[in-house]
């Protein structure tokens, strides 16, 4: 399932990535904008899905995007060249977003997982118990009214 903020959020980075990347405008600190730029967008990326095998994907798309970027500048705009620091800056912007996503989502899951404990609740109105069949990676449904 896509989230669609995220994928909204993406798509509005990426339309000012390309004009940024295609237009002939010469940055001060190019370099700071591509690594921002590449960690905004595999963030982006990797809060569109919850399934990790995307999120790989994901990643693995962004690191061949670092790379293909630089290529398809230089195609469509002939005025700019090929610098392998951009693609090093576009590395190392989807490394630490892939380190900081890597880092926050256990956390996040183990959070959700402490409240649902905490409630002791379930959509089937049984208790909760740690590691049970009901629970699938730390999330669980829970209805308003079951709470209150």
């Amino acid at each position: 399932m896509v989230r669609v903020s995220a994928f909204i959020a993406f798509c509005i980075t990426l339309l000012v990535a390309a004009y940024l990347g295609f237009a002939s405008i010469h940055l001060k600190h190019d370099k700071l904008v591509h690594f921002v730029t590449f960690v905004l967008l595999t963030v982006e990326s990797f809060l569109l899905s919850e399934k990790s095998r995307h999120q790989i994907m994901a990643v693995t798309t962004m690191l061949c995007a670092c790379v293909a970027s630089e290529y398809i500048q230089s195609f469509v705009n002939p005025s700019r060249v090929f610098d392998s620091k951009d693609i090093l800056a576009n590395v190392c912007g989807v490394a630490a977003a892939t380190l900081c996503c890597i880092v926050l989502v256990p956390r996040k899951r183990r959070i959700r997982r402490q409240v649902a404990m905490e409630l002791d609740v379930q959509p089937s109105g049984t208790p909760l118990t740690p590691g049970s069949e009901d629970e699938v990676e730390g999330f669980v449904n829970v209805r308003a009214s079951e709470i209150v």
